[in-house]
């Protein structure tokens, strides 16, 4: 084929299939030693399929191990907790706009058996740990000729993450997870859930909402397309890839270094062991192997107690011999591999752990500002888990026919503000606004109707900027001081109509 041939019927190229990459062991368990650097077996492989994975092990061989450091590492627990504090707290709560649909959340957030307020903490401690989680539900209505009965409140049950068989992407889009696999000893036999998801099909009654699974007269659940399923359930995943089908926990990224710090530590409690023991080294002149095998049995059979007067001749001299181990070095050791696990690895500055004997106030004010934006970045996270529920309970109610479908379905989460404006710098721009708009003749420019809506702005924007997560502010709901309290030396009426003065030599 000539040049010219091949110009207008090229020959497009065949890709081969994108690889995998799956994260090997580390080194072998059945050696001590890491392997050094560059070895095969230390990185990535590629693997043939088209579903990203971590681990060379099973998923649930990953929830058992993250569990075991959550339960027996002091610092991995620390790590989570300190994490847990930060993006959620007990006040947490939705907080809507619509008193109906307010009623309805509180309903939902405050039922015994959702108990939100705990239930809500619960969730975010286990996602954090497990990196994937599946919450199983009812809805409080059936359907009957073609309507429903209820009133189609939520109520949220809980399933443990080993009894995760599979998830199932959804083909044509991998970023939606489509159904649950699940089998236990409780769960037999295998079931299979309808992930929660939006209906997006054009004209479907439902369109836009999230729904689960729906119930039908013979009592089967079957989803927006007729397809019957087991059930519903909430899926929720961090640390994954997007085309990964499970999450991993927060303590799996460390769990190699969490693992030698157990070991480091252990050893350590056995160095000061030995550093507070103690020989005595004897030493006796012109002495036999008799004489001395005599007096060392007779040593052995009365050692000197605590407290106790050695007394003995010019030939036998008595020294306590203590081992001398490097304990500076230990220390720095020490020191080093928690910051490794705890600040490099986790994001967690070292005087959020009560070690703060080289941090300033300064100092310690600027490293924790990339670990509150990564706490952020775990809210968001949280935030989306409790939204999606939400919004979940206000579309059943819609369906149910408890609310009506034109309600405003707007409601805000109130969860901690973890990066506070700096109110000094708040104070500041707000005198600077006050000095601006008070000045001698502001108001020959400006409307005072509009100088009250400036500082009616920025007011309000200091009290969203110091609370964010408050309830939302309806427009007057903060009105500065009138203007007639406001310092300003106006410009008289009389002078305000007169010519300008031309200005006169001194």
């Amino acid at each position: 084929m000539s040049l010219f041939d091949r110009l207008r019927h090229p020959t497009i190229p065949t890709l081969p299939p994108a690889p995998t990459r799956v994260l090997e062991a580390v080194w072998p368990s059945s050696d001590d030693e890491p392997l050094p650097s560059g070895q095969a077996s230390w990185g990535y492989r590629a693997g043939p399929t088209q579903i990203r994975t971590y681990s060379t092990r099973s998923h649930q061989a990953d929830i058992e191990k993250a569990w075991e450091l959550y339960n027996s590492n002091p610092l991995a627990q620390r790590i989570i907790h300190i994490r847990l504090e930060h993006i959620i707290h007990h006040d947490t709560r939705p907080i809507a706009k619509d008193p109906k649909v307010q009623k309805l959340l509180d309903r939902f957030w405050f039922d015994p058996i959702n108990n939100m307020p705990t239930f809500a903490t619960q969730l975010a401690k286990d996602l954090l740990i497990f990196g994937t989680q599946v919450i199983p539900f009812s809805i409080n209505y059936t359907t009957t000729h073609g309507g429903h009965i209820g009133d189609g409140l939520v109520r949220l049950s809980y399933l443990d993450p080993t009894c995760i068989k599979d998830i199932n992407l959804t083909p044509a889009n991998v970023r939606l997870p489509a159904t649950v696999l699940i089998q236990s000893d409780i769960v037999t036999p295998t079931q299979l859930l309808r992930v929660v998801h939006p209906v997006i099909t054009p004209g479907h009654a439902l369109n836009g909402y999230l729904i689960g699974t729906l119930p039908t007269d013979t009592d089967q659940q079957v989803d927006e397309d007729n397809v019957t399923y087991d059930g519903a359930c909430f899926l929720f995943r961090i640390n994954h890839a997007i085309n990964a089908k499970f999450g991993r926990s927060d303590l799996l990224l460390l769990e190699t270094w969490l693992d030698q710090s157990a070991i480091f530590f252990t050893d350590l409690v056995q160095h000061i062991y030995w550093l507070t023991n103690f020989v005595w080294d004897v030493k006796i002149e012109g002495a036999t192997e008799t004489l001395l095998a005599k007096r060392k049995n007779e040593i052995r059979a009365n050692p000197p107690s605590r407290g106790s007067v050695l007394l003995h001749n010019e030939k036998e001299q008595w020294n306590a011999v203590t081992p001398d181990l490097r304990q500076e070095d230990i220390s720095s050791a020490s020191r080093t591999l928690v910051w490794w696990i705890a600040g490099i690895g986790a994001g967690i500055p070292e005087h959020w752990l009560g070690w703060g004997r080289e941090t300033t106030r300064a100092t310690a004010k600027e490293m924790q500002s990339p670990t509150l934006h990564m706490l952020e970045e775990r809210q968001d996270a949280i935030k989306a888990m409790l939204t999606s529920i939400c919004r979940f309970q206000i579309h059943q109610a819609i369906i149910a026919k408890t609310l009506p479908p034109d309600v405003d379905q707007s409601f805000m989460l109130t969860l901690p503000n973890l990066l506070p404006p700096d109110v000094t710098q708040l104070a500041i721009a707000f005198r600077q606004v006050l000095t601006a708009l008070a000045t001698e003749g502001s108001d020959r420019f400006v409307d005072p109707q509009l100088i009250q809506q400036v500082l009616e702005l920025v007011a309000t924007t200091m009290a969203l900027g110091l609370a964010p997560n408050s309830p939302p502010v309806t427009p007057g709901a903060l009105r500065p001081l009138p203007l007639t309290t406001m310092p300003h030396n106006p410009i008289p009426k009389e002078r305000q109509d007169a010519a300008p003065e031309e200005p006169t030599n001194a």
